[in-house]
């Protein structure tokens, strides 16, 4: 009985650190202007908290284009992390100040409404730590797994985010 009590432990010890093996995709966004896509994956240390956070973009009707990919920790979402830099301004803007790689926090999201005007929309989220599990939360969906984006043309050229979709399911 010992030995099965100690099995079932390492065995439950194993799959609770395996979870916080590797990349894990946290979140999934589309516009719904291209086939384009991106992806957030959330690396964790053993303890479960997180290490740091990679995001990919995939231009699936381009196969001669790579994406885009690179990594932020949760130093660089305190001080204001810049995922894609572009003309003439920087696109997307993520900080938050008191978030922490132990129980997370809140995010903010500024991105460009137009860029002839200069002006931003900008969004929250929730990044829950539930025991050995991460959530996305918005204030209106919870366990948000894909956003889809919205996108305003001018001349046929994108110039900003008119909304974004909270969704719950990949």
């Amino acid at each position: 009985m010992l030995r099965l009590k100690y099995l079932s432990a390492t065995l439950g010890l194993f799959f609770t650190l395996s979870t916080f093996a590797g990349a894990v995709k946290i979140l999934h966004f589309t516009v719904d202007i291209s086939e384009s896509y991106g992806e957030i994956f959330a690396n964790y240390k053993e303890n479960g908290d997180i290490d740091y956070y990679e995001w990919k973009l995939v231009h699936p009707q381009d196969p001669k284009d790579p994406g885009n990919s690179d990594t932020f920790t949760v130093k660089d979402i305190q001080n204001g992390t810049v995922f894609k830099k572009g003309l003439p301004k920087k696109f997307v803007k993520v900080w938050g100040e008191n978030f922490s790689d132990h129980n997370g926090g809140e995010l903010n999201i500024r991105v460009p409404k137009n860029i002839l005007t200069g002006k931003h929309t900008f969004e929250k989220v929730l990044i829950d730590r539930l025991g050995d599990l991460w959530e996305v939360n918005h204030t209106s969906q919870d366990r948000v797994k894909r956003v889809h984006i919205l996108v305003k043309k001018f001349l046929g050229v994108p110039i900003g985010v008119v909304d974004f979709k909270f969704i719950d399911n990949l």
